[in-house]
């Protein structure tokens, strides 16, 4: 009798927690709001271009800077083929279905009211303004830390392939049969 009544307790609790939880998460209107304030449109743009610069750097360099010029506009018509791929208006709105659905899954009500307050106020919007500058100067500085970094990284690499190139050869020599006498 105590187990169901104390079933029957925890069961009543953990149905009403869920409808408080669930009264508690965000709505799907404010998240739209958030991200118009956000502009997240405007992000995507300016994403679009770093993505499809970063693809066709890296694409360059695995080409080891072998690539004429005839071979190198091809690479570049396909990044921007793949770079209007993904950054299609059917492709941005499923990636900013997908962000809205996250907020909305993981932000409280308040915290998105909150926060639209916030991106409303004048520090919000001064700081919108200000946010390609905040998001190039990081870049940069981010840029220049991992150029700092690479000769260490070089070395560690160099390490990192004469241990495994040392570890495949000792199962080989393991598995050889010894010579005979």
């Amino acid at each position: 009798m105590k187990a169901g009544v104390l079933g029957a307790a925890l069961l009543a609790l953990a149905l009403c927690g869920g409808a408080q939880a669930a009264e508690a998460r965000a709505k799907p209107e404010d998240v739209a709001r958030l991200m118009q304030l956000m502009q997240v449109d405007r992000m995507f743009a300016g994403m679009r271009e770093q993505i499809g610069e970063s693809m066709t750097q890296a694409a360059l360099a695995a080409g080891g800077g072998q690539l004429g010029e005839a071979q190198q506009a091809i690479l570049q018509r396909y990044m921007d083929r793949m770079a209007q791929l993904m950054f299609s208006e059917q492709s941005v709105a499923q990636v900013t279905g997908i962000v809205s659905k996250v907020y909305t899954d993981q932000l409280s009500a308040r915290e998105v009211k909150d926060i639209i307050a916030f991106y409303e106020s004048a520090s919000g919007r001064s700081m919108m303004r200000k946010m390609p500058q905040i998001t190039q100067q990081s870049m940069q500085l981010s840029l220049e830390w991992v150029r700092a970094m690479e000769p260490q990284m070089k070395v560690l690499a160099e390490e990192m392939q004469a241990e495994l190139q040392q570890s495949l050869a000792e199962p080989a020599a393991a598995a050889a049969p010894a010579p005979t006498p």
